[in-house]
């Protein structure tokens, strides 16, 4: 049964994120970036709040030093959506998923220049698999800005998270997810507010809209708790093989949603990935 609930909680976290993405996708296309950030994270923020009151500890029990830890991290963070948000508007929906497994050589290597983590020969014909997407299209001029986005958007990630990962395990998850959006919205608040000569840029959202913020709060707030439930009750290995399955299922189905046709060098992007996290799967259960 244990089994079970192993695979459905990643696959279902998987899904969730996978929709929170679509939804944003759509939405920061008609608006300045850090314009939608802004109104986006102040409906995602009032709603994980709610879902925290409901179903977490008080916020009282919390020490406030975890909580501007928590903050200062979750800022970090903040780049990362700003960052993958603009990528989208460079380049394909499927092609930013491809590219995104950047992140997996950036935080191996902060893992071993910060942290001293132990590394070994295989370690490095992997990370160049995972890396030469983002490389080759950097280098290319006609993808460069897309390629560019996706970088700085997993550098952004992988710092704020790795910061953040001896903060989380002592946070309870409800509320971690609130502060995740909060900081958000001060991080957007911020640059929306100083850079339009202090004031703040009127959207005037539809209905649809407005169901589709309070959607995205509900999406982000599920697929956080689940995303924790998986890493709690899956090993790493089983994680990797999932991560391993997912990655082609997640650009077969982007391509249909958004009736995309890959390039030469986006498929490339994407063959070399799926060999660097097989790679990395084979690593994760010892037989390199």
């Amino acid at each position: 049964m244990m089994e079970a609930y192993g695979w459905v909680s990643f696959y279902g976290a998987a899904a969730l994120f996978y929709l929170a993405d679509v939804i944003q996708k759509k939405g920061s296309q008609e608006n300045n970036t850090w314009t939608y950030i802004f109104y986006r994270s102040g409906y995602t923020s009032l709603i994980t709040f709610l879902l925290a009151l409901c179903f977490g500890d008080s916020l009282f029990a919390l020490e406030w030093f975890l909580m501007f830890k928590m903050m200062a991290c979750a800022f970090i963070c903040s780049f990362g959506l700003f960052f993958y948000l603009e990528s989208l508007k460079y380049t394909a929906f499927s092609n930013v998923g491809a590219l995104s497994v950047v992140g997996n050589p950036l935080q191996w290597m902060v893992g071993v220049v910060f942290f001293n983590n132990e590394w070994k020969a295989w370690d490095i014909p992997i990370m160049l698999l995972l890396a030469v997407g983002s490389i080759i299209q950097i280098v290319q001029n006609r993808s460069f800005q897309g390629a560019k986005y996706v970088v700085l958007c997993s550098l952004s990630w992988t710092v704020g998270y790795s910061l953040l990962s001896d903060v989380i395990d002592q946070f309870p998850i409800h509320w971690s997810v609130f502060f995740l959006e909060l900081a958000l919205w001060v991080c957007s608040f911020c640059f929306v507010f100083f850079t339009n000569g202090r004031r703040i840029p009127r959207w005037a959202m539809t209905p649809k809209v407005r169901g589709k913020m309070v959607l995205l709060g509900l999406v982000i707030f599920a697929a956080s708790y689940t995303s924790h439930y998986s890493y709690k009750v899956n090993e790493l290995t089983v994680i990797s093989f999932f991560q391993l399955s997912l990655y082609p299922i997640v650009y077969w189905v982007s391509l249909k949603i958004f009736k995309e046709r890959p390039t030469g060098v986006e498929w490339i992007t994407f063959i070399c990935g799926t060999l660097g996290l097989a790679g990395l799967a084979f690593k994760q259960m010892g037989l390199i």
